[in-house]
């Protein structure tokens, strides 16, 4: 009897499949890296978008403006870099088998600056406004315990330390009563 190891179709297979394993293994040997910078004052500039089109493969750049795309098959790539305050910039790259290809962006800023911001109220504010407590309504609105004087005081009224004393001393009371 024949053992299976010896035969030539066996030899042929185990041939096929090491070159397999080997042309898998080089397949995705390309990458791209680098730092994105503001063009100005040359600071790596953080959390950009950087996406190649038609995939779904995209990163973001970190503290020091770095981002990298590794493991990815020899071809040419469009890639996007958006940041939102910067000018969107499209690159077309082109990586070779086992290649590591550095790509440094410089950004250009579309920031404005204002001479004057103006903010200005849909409505007038009331008295009738949630935020604003009058002083008769400090004084007739109910106060059981110390929680609800301090809810009163939270909605607009500052409570001065000879008040929270003093709830202390009616709550005091209240509980040697009970």
């Amino acid at each position: 009897m024949k053992k299976l190891y010896t035969s030539p179709v066996y030899k042929i297979y185990l041939l096929l499949i090491l070159l397999f394993i080997v042309k898998q293994s080089s397949a995705q040997s390309a990458s791209i890296t680098g730092i994105i910078r503001d063009k100005e004052n040359l600071m790596p500039i953080e959390d950009v978008v950087v996406s190649i089109e038609k995939t779904n493969n995209h990163t973001h750049t970190d503290a020091t403006g770095s981002y990298s795309f590794l493991s990815l098959n020899a071809g040419t790539y469009d890639i996007d870099f958006i940041k939102i305050g910067y000018k969107k910039q499209h690159l077309t790259i082109t990586v070779l088998d086992n290649e590591n290809k550095k790509v440094d962006v410089d950004f250009i800023s579309t920031a404005k600056n204002l001479s004057l911001v103006q903010i200005a109220a849909d409505r007038p504010v009331s008295a009738a406004s949630s935020t604003y407590l009058s002083q008769i309504d400090f004084e007739n609105r109910p106060k059981n315990s110390a929680q609800d004087m301090l809810r009163l005081g939270r909605s607009g009224q500052t409570l001065h330390r000879f008040e929270l004393a003093l709830i202390g001393r009616v709550l005091s009371f209240q509980a040697m009563r009970e």
